[in-house]
């Protein structure tokens, strides 16, 4: 590795580390301390999305012998963890919206990151099964493999894909309804990041079906259509989040938009 990558290695290892403290701490003060049902909130699904998003960046460190003998143990940890919180969190989310009470006006745009697991899970699993196929490789096929392995899926890709497309046809009506009922804060901002996680799970699902059967196949038309309809909706939210808190900024509004 040359200094460049080297750095992006030090790097990750620390966020790497810190994310994992996080989780743990996390977790132990929810075990430790006495919580309603009305306390949780789809904000606390993210210290275990932050677990899935760890093994995106193995594949870039694969040509390092420590990162061979340690992906396959560090990917199946993350992958292994982050969807058993995910499920657990889930359910309780949805307990307490059905059955117990809604969710403050302020903090219904969180409802978005219920999108997250399923999105981000779809790489992460991705690089988990397919992690012990870049470290038996040379490096002179390297680049070739790592591109194969972010564009390939299976059939659990896919149905963690569906699981999230499902939620994001259910919550759309409920998002549309946010934007007339409760005024802009910065807690919309957290209906960019599932999105994102979804538009890249999306795009990797229809390349691999295009590669496996034909470009002008219906699954890779669908896909390929669904895709771009999904990057022209994350870019632009990203501008009109990013222009709104400017605007938010600019007139004083900063904290009333907290």
């Amino acid at each position: 590795l040359g200094l460049p990558e080297s750095l992006s290695l030090a790097v990750w290892v620390v966020g790497a580390v810190l994310m994992f403290i996080f989780s743990v701490h996390i977790v132990q003060f929810w075990i430790c301390n006495k919580l309603e049902l009305s306390h949780i909130t789809p904000a606390w699904i993210i210290p275990v999305v932050g677990l899935l998003d760890l093994p995106l960046a193995l594949p870039l460190f694969v040509d390092k012998v420590w990162v061979q003998d340690f992906s396959f143990i560090i990917a199946g940890f993350c992958v292994g963890v982050g969807f058993f919180w995910s499920i657990v969190l889930c359910v309780l989310i949805f307990a307490r919206i059905v059955f117990f009470e809604k969710l403050p006006e302020k903090l219904m745009p969180t409802l978005v990151i219920l999108l997250a697991p399923f999105g981000a899970g779809v790489s992460a699993y991705a690089v988990f099964i397919r992690i012990p196929i870049l470290s038996s490789i040379d490096n002179s096929s390297y680049v070739q493999a790592l591109i194969s392995l972010l564009n390939s899926t299976n059939n659990l890709d896919y149905a963690l894909f569906s699981i999230g497309l499902f939620l994001l046809f259910a919550l759309l009506p409920q998002v549309f309804q946010i934007g007339k009922c409760c005024p802009f804060r910065i807690s919309w901002w957290a209906i960019s990041f599932p999105l994102a996680a979804m538009c890249i799970a999306s795009f990797n699902i229809a390349e691999s079906i295009a590669s496996k059967s034909s470009a002008l196949s219906g699954g890779a038309i669908f896909f390929s259509a669904l895709s771009s309809m999904l990057l022209i909706a994350v870019t632009l939210t990203f501008i009109w989040l990013l222009m709104r808190t400017l605007r938010g900024i600019i007139k004083g509004e900063l904290k009333n938009l907290a």
